[in-house]
């Protein structure tokens, strides 16, 4: 189904015991995840797998077991690999069969459409795509961001910050929350003098830097100076390598790339040229190592011992090595 046909289910009321979210957008993704939850039981037992820490045992004995002290039994799962369909199918069959349980699939994969298949409506079970928003409806989720803040802001200003991010969504709700400590209204003057400089340095110019082995150490330090974490950071490289890999899987079936087929938008001509160029120069094995390194990274800098800074400007040079 599709996102606003996912809107009307939760209207409803109507649970799923089984959900999958997919497609370009990781900021949908999150937030409709975010949203989901909101409509299970609080009391809840969540057992959150994320990339490596995905375990098919673990997943079967949360779904499986009786909830004795909690009201349910809810399993998350964010990957970007591929899940067999021989663990897949127990998983949803479980949630379907024990009345308190509920799994979230918050797949990365570009194998998206096909794994939905999965997600039965006879298992009560079902999957959301999500495409990359175009201006209109980013701006729409800016103004009610906007409004959630409290903030005074223009639908003129909500586009200026969307533009000087290169309408990445999930940056620019970002950089709205920074804003919305600001008292009075928030025009485009401030919004320059605050983070016209920072948005200076794209992120996405940032990742292709990465991947075209260009100098990243100055713009990292600025990135990480405009507030932006590590964790972070990682999630959103992972995000843009997976977008990638749906452009090089466009190429090969298409025999040409269209961002229209793979972000739901069309790009301008000179930025879908420079994003297919990119694309076209990798490879399974560069997906596959560059999403191993980044997946390792996250789990290092989640831990309180390690130097944050340090670690993900060492995996970013052991990517651009790895890309030689």
């Amino acid at each position: 189904m599709y996102r606003r046909d996912f809107d009307g289910l939760l209207a409803s009321g109507e649970l799923l015991k089984s959900v999958m979210f997919f497609g370009e957008s990781l900021y949908f993704i999150d937030t409709y995840t975010a949203k989901l939850m909101e409509k299970l039981p609080q009391n809840s037992s969540v057992l959150k797998m994320y990339y490596q820490d995905y375990d098919h045992k673990a997943a079967l004995s949360h779904l499986q077991n009786g909830s004795l002290f909690d009201d349910a039994n809810v399993l998350i799962i964010q990957t970007d690999k591929k899940i067999p369909k021989k663990e897949l199918d127990p998983i949803i069959e479980s949630a379907a069969k024990n009345e308190t349980s509920y799994f979230i699939l918050k797949y990365l994969a570009p194998d998206g459409k096909e794994k939905s298949k999965a997600f039965a409506k006879k298992l009560q079970a079902d999957s959301v795509r999500f495409f990359a928003p175009d201006l209109r409806e980013a701006t729409g989720v800016m103004r009610d961001q906007a409004s959630r803040l409290g903030m005074k802001i223009s639908e003129h200003a909500l586009g200026h910050i969307l533009s000087l991010n290169h309408n990445n969504l999930e940056l620019s709700v970002s950089e709205l929350e920074k804003l919305s400590v600001l008292e009075g209204e928030v025009d485009i003057k401030t919004i320059d003098r605050i983070i016209q400089g920072s948005a200076d340095i794209d992120i996405n110019d940032f990742f292709d830097a990465v991947l075209t082995g260009g100098k990243i150490g100055h713009a990292l330090e600025l990135l990480i100076e405009r507030g932006e974490d590590e964790v972070r950071i990682l999630n959103l490289f992972q995000s843009y390598v997976v977008q990638l890999m749906m452009f090089t899987m466009s190429a090969k079936v298409n025999g040409r790339i269209d961002s229209k087929d793979v972000l739901g938008y069309k790009l301008p001509p000179q930025l879908e040229q420079k994003r297919a160029n990119l694309a076209i120069r990798l490879n399974a094995r560069h997906y596959h190592k560059i999403l191993g390194a980044l997946q390792a990274c996250e789990l290092g800098v989640k831990s309180a011992n390690e130097d944050k800074k340090s670690l993900l400007f060492s995996t970013l040079i052991k990517i651009q090595t790895k890309l030689v």
